[in-house]
């Protein structure tokens, strides 16, 4: 073996043994690696991480239902541990690309990515560092299910509005007359479900303004009668 063919052999072991198991493309990263073995079925309208140790350069399967919400997320505020630069790749076992998620925000390093299923099927949720690379890293991907609604929840949706949404400080609860006699609440949890504040709704039109010291972010909004629950809706507040 000449000096040319060595040194080919030597350049060919080095981009074997760094290019690891992960793929970049123009449509996210592929992982090859399945941790953990089972796949994953998200609990409705929680935040549920995945597994403790799921590490950078790993792919998860999940259970997905037609109708369904899904937010795959690496942000702390959502129960994630990640503190690294995250990418968060969603696809079919064919390699279709559902969803891609990279910064979350001018200033936050973490990835969040949504996705309505549009078939009932296993989709793979692939975690990276920035530029599709590996570490060791224990992370939790937190997965939020706004499972699919029957068809008299909806009409419950249509029946009450809250606008606008994203809201600077104040949202407008809308209550049809027909139903305005009766009593409802207002709930405001963040999204470790803990709850922020509470508010009885008297009126037709409700003007609910937010606590002066809430910071900026996701919250859920739930609006229940005496019974039951009527609707929630995840709500953005700006300031």
């Amino acid at each position: 073996m000449n000096r040319m063919q060595k040194y080919l052999l030597i350049k060919v072991l080095i981009i074997i043994c760094f290019s690891g198991t992960n793929i970049a493309n123009a449509q996210g990263c592929l992982n090859t690696n399945l941790y953990p073995s089972i796949t994953f079925d998200p609990i409705p309208n929680t935040w549920v991480a995945i597994d403790s140790c799921n590490q950078a350069g790993d792919y998860a399967k999940v259970n997905v239902i037609e109708g369904g919400l899904y937010t795959f997320s690496t942000r702390q505020y959502d129960g994630s541990n990640v503190n690294y630069d995250s990418q968060l790749t969603l696809r079919f076992s064919t390699g279709e690309v559902l969803g891609y998620g990279d910064d979350s925000g001018p200033s936050e390093l973490q990835s969040s990515l949504y996705w309505l299923a549009d078939t009932t099927a296993i989709v793979e949720i692939h975690l990276n560092q920035y530029e599709c690379a590996s570490n060791d890293s224990c992370s939790r991907i937190m997965v939020y299910y706004d499972a699919p609604v029957g068809i008299s929840e909806l009409q419950n949706q249509y029946a009450i509005n809250i606008y606008p949404n994203p809201t600077a400080g104040e949202v407008t609860i809308e209550i049809p007359y027909n139903f305005a006699n009766k009593k409802y609440y207002l709930k405001l949890f963040n999204l470790q479900g803990q709850l922020i504040d509470e508010e009885q709704i008297t009126n037709s039109q409700n003007v609910y303004s937010f606590p002066q010291n809430i910071n900026k972010g996701t919250y859920q909004v739930l609006i229940q009668n005496d019974s039951e629950k009527i609707i929630q809706r995840q709500l953005v507040i700006l300031n």
